[in-house]
């Protein structure tokens, strides 16, 4: 199916289970314990990939990559066994935020010269209330941490963060979209609507069922009902103006995709382009991020003073006409359509640009696969 489908990037699961209890999610449910695979036989797997299909990015889909922590010898093994048959790759993984408390900053290092250039770590929260809700080990602090650490290796995060639960407050959100604007996570609009979905037998699901909070079905996008009176009229009408209003309907995918989501693929073809020594197609690349960049940051501002406008206006009594006025003024339609223009053409830019260079037959499938 690789072969036929012309697939540039594969999908590695390399344990099962996960050492963590977070409240909200599902693996403990039908993994009790966590058990892994040798580091050798994972990159086994890799290699026989990359051999047999040209396959250069992996996408590591373990639970939680660092598991089971013992002074991370298995990640050792790992990252010096890739290095040792040098094998030119990338890889995402997820991690926790609380795993980069202690860690040990050359370990980090060895897996970034492997190939490591992305972590979806669970951030989840800009308050400690709601990380506690979550069961998170991390405090506040070691997500900051965290967040800190990466930037300084170059590690993109593709960051998970819940914005709405069952027992969301005003002034929860009010250090969320704080959180979000200082580290540019706010560009994505995405993150200001994202809520935790309460599976059957999670603890969180059980609590909520406990207050009575579940709904029978879903309502745009959340299956709970708020503890807090008002929070749903500020949940509604964010979701009803970023998906469902008529004119933006098409931005907000694109807007979303081209914030952040995207960034993941970035992350792998810049790796890979300056691994193999391609400098011409890497400073397309790198000029295509710096403009991207100018395009988040604008958008950062925007979504993060309109969402705050509207938790003031939440606090002081829910009113539509009000909030009507506010997203005019602040984050009118316009905007957004003209920045979810303004990505589609740096994106066509760069697929023109990109085609010119004189890149491997490999990477030129892999650009394919990330762009078109």
């Amino acid at each position: 199916m690789l072969k036929e489908m012309n697939i540039k990037v594969a999908q590695l699961s390399t344990s099962r289970g996960c050492l963590a209890n977070c409240s909200f999610c599902v693996t403990k449910l039908y993994h009790k314990a966590w058990r892994g695979r040798s580091a050798v036989r994972m990159v086994d797997e890799i290699e026989d990939l990359k051999k047999r299909y040209g396959i250069r990015a992996f996408n590591i889909i373990d639970c939680s990559f660092e598991d089971p922590q013992i002074s991370g010898e298995r990640l050792k093994e790992f990252s010096s066994e890739i290095l040792r048959r040098n094998l030119v790759i990338s890889y995402y993984v997820h991690l926790r935020a609380e795993s980069l408390k202690d860690v040990d900053i050359n370990l980090l290092k060895l897996l970034k010269k492997s190939g490591l250039v992305t972590a979806c770590i669970g951030l989840e929260s800009g308050n400690e209330e709601d990380l506690k809700l979550y069961h998170k080990r991390a405090s506040l602090s070691d997500v900051m941490n965290a967040i800190d650490i990466c930037k300084k290796l170059d590690i993109h995060i593709d960051p998970g963060f819940i914005n709405f639960n069952p027992y969301t407050t005003i002034q929860k959100l009010d250090q969320n979209i704080n959180f979000l604007k200082k580290y540019g996570y706010a560009s994505n609009p995405d993150y200001l609507l994202k809520s935790t979905f309460l599976y059957k037998g999670t603890q969180l699901y059980e609590l909520a069922k406990k207050d009575n909070l579940m709904l029978r079905k879903i309502e745009k996008g959340r299956c709970f009902r708020f503890m807090e009176h008002g929070i749903v009229d500020l949940y509604n009408y964010v979701y009803e103006y970023l998906k469902e209003h008529e004119q933006n309907k098409l931005n907000y995918p694109a807007i979303c995709h081209s914030a952040s989501f995207l960034n993941v693929g970035i992350s792998c073809m810049k790796h890979l382009l300056r691994e193999d020594g391609f400098k011409s197609a890497l400073e397309v690349l790198l000029e295509y991020c710096r403009d991207v960049l100018k395009i988040n940051n604008s958008l950062n501002e925007r979504n993060s003073d309109w969402f705050s406008a509207l938790i003031e206006l939440g606090k002081e009594g829910w009113n539509r006409e009000k909030a009507d006025n506010l997203s005019r003024k602040i984050l009118p339609q316009e905007f957004l359509s003209e920045s979810a223009l303004k990505y589609s053409f740096l994106k066509q830019r760069l697929k023109i640009q990109m085609t010119k260079c004189n890149v491997s037959l490999e990477l030129v499938y892999l650009i394919n696969a990330i762009l078109f």
